[in-house]
């Protein structure tokens, strides 16, 4: 072994000993601790950031959960109409009446009619319901459709026009009349008729069929003016008008006379009047009775037949 490698030996067996001399220096038990205490707080605080984190979640959910609601409530409350006042209108056996609708349009009742309706029209359409009879005046807007709407299913839609409809409970049939303008006759959704002036449906609700026919609107309208004008109707009609305008109970007995037209026109007179009138134009004779609720009844009959 040579003097440089006998050097290089002592100069590595020094470092070592140096090493081991500064390790036997350190305080290990110090060093310990502090290993200790480190790993003890990061446990710590990664405990405190997952307990935080879990806290914000039971925190933060029911905040967005009770936002999502607040907002679905208000913009569903903002999607819905405001709640409206219904309006009703009665006009009593014998009587007739006139209405203002919100829109303008007016509305004659005739006897033992109900028209409700909404004290302010919604923003897309104007609806009413009816009960009996009633003529419409309807104050023109293409954007906002009037509707009257009747049991059944039935419907009448217009936009600004003139016109009656007659849907008494106590009768199988609708009728609806137009004077001027168009209407749109519907059931269910589904248009049936679209009416030009001067023409009228007749809707049998027994068999849900209906029929058009050419009429002279002044027969269907004459009422609200206090008037009762006849132009070749059938006398089971005619005396279902009179019967409704005086209060009265008429049956018609025979299935001929029914089918007899007449014209006249009525104002002013007693009911007894106008039975003496039909009777220069129509071979009847009649009873008048009580009935147990005070209501006169008139039973017709034909003055061809026996007794």
């Amino acid at each position: 072994m040579t003097d440089n490698d006998m050097q290089r030996l002592w100069t590595e067996a020094s470092d070592i000993a140096n090493k081991l001399s500064d390790m036997r220096s350190i305080d290990t038990e110090t060093a310990y601790k502090n290993v200790r205490h480190k790993a003890r707080s990061n446990r710590l605080r990664r405990a405190a950031a997952t307990m935080f984190s879990r806290a914000a979640a039971v925190l933060v959910l029911p905040l967005i959960m009770s936002t999502a609601t607040l907002y679905y409530m208000y913009t569903h409350e903002r999607s819905l109409p405001a709640h409206v006042a219904m309006i009703e209108v009665t006009a009593s056996t014998g009587t007739t009446a006139r209405v203002m609708l919100p829109d303008s349009s007016e509305v004659w009742l005739n006897s033992d009619s109900r028209l409700t309706y909404p004290q302010t029209f919604d923003s897309r359409e104007r609806t009413v319901n009816l009960k009996g009879e009633a003529f419409f005046s309807v104050s023109s807007d293409r954007q906002h459709p009037f509707n009257v709407c009747l049991d059944g299913g039935l419907r009448v839609m217009a936009h600004g026009t003139r016109f009656n409809v007659c849907s008494y409970d106590d009768s199988d049939n609708v009728e609806m009349t137009l004077e001027r303008g168009a209407i749109d006759v519907m059931r269910d959704g589904n248009t049936l008729e679209r009416l030009k002036p001067n023409e009228q449906v007749v809707y049998d609700r027994r068999n849900h069929s209906w029929t058009l026919n050419r009429v002279d609107v002044e027969e269907y309208g004459s009422w609200k003016s206090g008037r009762l004008v006849f132009r070749n109707m059938p006398l089971d009609k005619v005396f279902e008008q009179i019967g409704r305008r005086y209060n009265a109970y008429i049956v018609v007995h025979d299935a001929d006379l029914k089918r007899c037209n007449i014209r006249a026109t009525f104002g002013n007179e007693s009911m007894e009047q106008i039975l003496a009138d039909i009777r220069l134009v129509a071979p009847i004779r009649w009873t008048a009775t009580t009935t147990p609720g005070g209501r006169n009844r008139i039973d017709i009959y034909s003055s061809k037949a026996k007794n």
